[in-house]
């Protein structure tokens, strides 16, 4: 424990460093479906902005500080329909690059992040994600090259198959005009 009540140690500094630096990049993976993005909007709880906070339910990597155990991080970005070994596995690499290469951690964010335009905000749909992912080198170092290549074949497949879709809500709306 140190003086930092946010972070406790610098061990959470330096991990907590790490998620922070690389929640863009591992987008994809949090998001991984056109309708994991419909939640990704301000004041819904889900993170719009990269960033951490103290017990702050808006941001996308929550401190909690308590007594001995119960002082944790939380990483609010995973979607319910993400492979949850995958986001694990990007949150422990993520973690453990900001520990390995002492990543400074940014300024901690307080009262409400979306009033602040200076902040970088996440993507809000699946297609904006996918070029910091796919420029990524720390992706491609912990999933693998193929595995990242594979998986933007399939995601912009996805987007592919949705753009030429026809829903029920365009159906109803421009049934008039048509």
């Amino acid at each position: 424990e140190d003086d930092d009540p946010p972070v406790r140690s610098k061990v959470m500094r330096r991990y907590l460093s790490g998620l922070v630096e690389h929640q863009l990049e591992l987008q994809p993976i949090n998001c991984p479906t056109i309708n994991a993005y419909k939640r990704v909007e301000d004041y819904s709880f889900a993170p719009t902005q990269i960033g951490w906070g103290l017990d702050n339910r808006l941001v996308a990597v929550r401190t909690h500080v308590g007594a001995g155990a119960s002082t944790r991080l939380e990483c609010r970005w995973g979607s319910a329909d993400a492979n949850p070994y995958l986001v694990l596995a990007g949150c422990l690499a993520a973690g453990a690059d900001g520990l390995e290469n002492e990543i400074e951690l940014a300024p901690m964010l307080t009262g409400d992040p979306h009033v602040d335009a200076s902040l970088q905000r996440l993507p809000t749909n699946l297609a904006d994600a996918l070029p910091a992912f796919e420029r990524s080198r720390f992706a491609r170092d912990v999933y693998g090259e193929m595995f990242v290549d594979v998986f933007l074949v399939m995601l912009r497949h996805e987007l592919e198959l949705f753009e030429r879709y026809v829903t029920d809500w365009e159906r109803e709306r421009y049934r008039e005009v048509m």
